[in-house]
């Protein structure tokens, strides 16, 4: 999310393939969400701030009332 801090995504990546968890690391959330959707049946977790979640669902039309 522009304008907050990040870890890079690279090393969350390559810390979570350390412990056997199968992940990728894309350049931004939209990027992401387009990865994860060109895999069916696979789950997906979001992890970050708030911001994060609500780009998250923003960018995929679930926007809570």
């Amino acid at each position: 999310i522009e304008g907050h801090e990040h870890h890079d995504p690279q090393l969350l990546a390559a810390m979570a393939e350390a412990q056997g968890i199968p992940a990728a690391a894309a350049s931004d959330l939209r990027t992401a969400m387009v990865m994860a959707a060109s895999i069916p049946d696979v789950p997906v977790l979001i992890a970050g701030s708030l911001y994060l979640v609500g780009e998250a669902l923003r960018l995929n039309l679930q926007v809570p009332d």
